[in-house]
């Protein structure tokens, strides 16, 4: 102040310029900063949680809905799951004692079963369906049949096993019934399984069966017991331990789906899907050589699925192979334009290699696409204007940027570097009143002293700019606001280089001059030779009225930067006032080939304070 007071009240408008300090700062947790400085030679510190390039985090590996199963892979799987059910009916004959009767005899005793008993009947009815049933012919005869045969004989067990196996041979057809609607399909062939149960409770087709319709109709708690049941009655079935495997994946039940999909492999399964799931499996362990491996081949095997493009690409992208990835992830979305989560991943890995143009673009996408029905959708629609707004904000598109801001901070209320970000961004814009509301919130979420820095480094900024309208009581307001969170952020962490550098400006600013040499030493010990904290602790002494140690603080700023006019202007003071006449026209004579405006002023000081 002891220099700003001479200076900025003879100004209007000042000019703000925002420089970006690329050096890093080997102090604990000082994060990445920037400085914003007036032509007054006041400079306030904003910090960055971490770099203001920081790689965006991607969904993928949070994600908490099911991975989609593509009709094909469905269609496959069953027909694995059929073709192994017809091997294990037949072997499952063994257990019943059926004298086959071909249709030509049937017609023979046919016209005797009146004279039969019931008992004789039933044999004789549950014969002949068995005919049609190995010769996998007539199978509605068969049915018809076995009907018949129990109806004459409830307890005519073999005729019941019989009927079970048909029942579940039927049922796999309705499925395939393309002439039925889809319902129609779900309904007759649960009426079938249900049936085959009824007639034999140790059937594991007939669970089987029942397990498939639950599961295309997406109700997983019922596909789940019952694949379970049916692994309990027969633990041979591979094709039902890869499909429980897929619920259990979807359950989170990694090992116990590692485990399932591994016995499946192991006894010969191996298909788009199971290949998959594997790929699925061993990213969510973290093994990506070997997860990349499978989605290859489930792409090989199935190259219309979008998920698999999509896993493979977020694979490709924690190995590194972001290129690899990026094409991926474009394949994923040329299969399927409205797949948000791919959108929002495209958009993730273009920021992270500074592609931000086309960064814009998908996360628009990913917006525009997201139908916000579930809760998974509704965080990736609120994380996409949050990196739609940095992304514009890394081209310095400010204006873009606050609109997506103000959408992303209506949706996350619990990021305070979303809260932070977006008020270094309003600040950009002299938005102080916004920006100090949102540096407001970011303390209520995280009251660290990064978060106190800089809702003090907004109210500090706020008042120099107050300052240069001459709003010199809204001035004062802004600055004491600001001492106050200063103050509280250096309670929380003393070693804060911003909340200490800060903090003396404030101090500065107030006329509190011996107060501000305090933070300002310990902000110079924190960072040797930078000039903010030099030049500012030279003011402070020049205000304390120590002109000796002021002279030593400018002369040491002039040693970093030549050609800093503030810093001459502040050593004529400083001579002046310690009667170095000779010292302090040499500083003058030098501010007059950078600044003529500041050396003229430096004239002014001269003569207003003779020594």
């Amino acid at each position: 102040m002891a220099i700003r007071n001479s200076l900025c009240r003879n100004f209007l408008t000042l000019l703000i310029l925002w420089v970006f300090l690329a050096t890093s700062i080997p102090v604990r947790g000082q994060g990445d900063f920037v400085t914003s400085s007036d032509i007054s030679g006041g400079t306030a510190v904003y910090v960055f949680r971490t770099s203001r390039k920081a790689k965006k985090r991607n969904f993928v590996s949070r994600r908490k809905s099911k991975a989609r199963r593509t009709a094909n892979q469905r269609s496959t799987t069953r027909r694995k799951v059929v073709s192994q059910s017809k091997t294990v009916a037949k072997r499952y004959r063994s257990k019943r004692s059926i004298n086959k009767i071909s249709p030509d005899d049937f017609k023979k005793v046919e016209i005797q079963l009146a004279r039969k008993t019931p008992e004789e009947a039933s044999k004789i009815f549950a014969g002949a369906a068995e005919y049609f049933i190995e010769e996998e012919s007539d199978l509605e005869k068969a049915a018809g049949y076995l009907e018949e045969a129990i109806s004459l004989n409830p307890n005519n067990n073999d005729a019941k096993l019989a009927f079970s196996e048909l029942s579940v041979t039927l049922g796999n057809l309705a499925l395939d019934d393309a002439k039925l609607s889809r319902d129609l399909r779900y309904r007759k062939a649960l009426s079938l399984f249900e049936q085959a149960v009824k007639n034999d409770p140790t059937n594991s087709l007939a669970y089987v069966g029942l397990a498939q319709v639950y599961d295309e109709q997406n109700d997983e708690d019922q596909a789940r017991a019952n694949y379970e049941k049916a692994l309990e009655l027969d633990s041979t079935l591979s094709s039902v331990k890869a499909a429980l495997g897929y619920i259990y994946y979807g359950d989170g039940r990694i090992d116990d789906s590692n485990r399932l999909i591994g016995e499946a492999l192991a006894e010969g399964e191996d298909n788009a899907e199971i290949q998959y799931f594997l790929g699925l499996i061993r990213y969510k362990q973290g093994n990506d050589s070997e997860a990349a491996t499978a989605l290859r081949k489930s792409i090989a095997a199935d190259f219309d699925n979008a998920e698999a493009h999509y896993y493979l690409g977020a694979v490709l992208n924690r190995m590194g192979k972001d290129q690899e990835a990026i094409k991926e992830f474009e394949t994923s979305l040329t299969l399927d334009p409205k797949f948000v989560n791919a959108w929002f991943e495209l958009g993730v890995v273009y920021y992270n290699n500074g592609r931000f143009e086309d960064a814009i673009h998908a996360f628009d996408r990913s917006v525009s696409e997201n139908s916000n029905s579930n809760e998974e959708l509704q965080r990736i629609y609120a994380e996409s204007f949050s990196n739609w707004a940095e992304a514009y904000r890394q081209v310095g598109d400010m204006d873009k940027a606050i609109a997506k801001y103000r959408v992303a901070v209506s949706l996350i209320t619990d990021d305070a570097d979303l809260f932070s970000t977006f008020g270094f961004v309003l600040g950009s814009r002299k938005l102080w009143r916004d920006a100090i509301t949102n540096f407001e919130k970011a303390v209520s979420v995280e009251p660290d002293a990064i978060a106190y820095a800089n809702l003090g480094w907004a109210y500090l900024r706020s008042a120099q700019d107050n300052r240069e309208v001459r709003y010199f009581d809204r001035e004062r307001a802004d600055l004491e606001n600001a001492r106050t969170a200063l103050q509280t952020a250096v309670s929380k962490d003393d070693n804060s280089l911003a909340a200490n550098l800060n903090l003396g400006i404030v101090l500065n600013d107030l006329g509190r001059y011996r107060e501000a040499i305090v933070p300002l030493r310990k902000a110079d010990q924190l960072n040797r030779n930078w000039l903010p904290a030099v030049f500012e602790l030279g003011d402070a002494y020049l205000g304390s009225g120590d002109y000796g140690e002021a002279a030593r603080q400018f002369e040491q700023a002039i040693d970093i930067d030549k050609k800093y006019a503030f810093a001459y202007f502040g050593l004529g003071k400083a001579q002046h006032m310690r009667g170095k006449k000779k010292e302090a026209l040499k500083a003058r004579d030098k501010l007059q080939g950078l600044d003529s405006s500041l050396a003229r002023q430096l004239d002014s000081f001269f003569f207003k304070n003779p020594r």
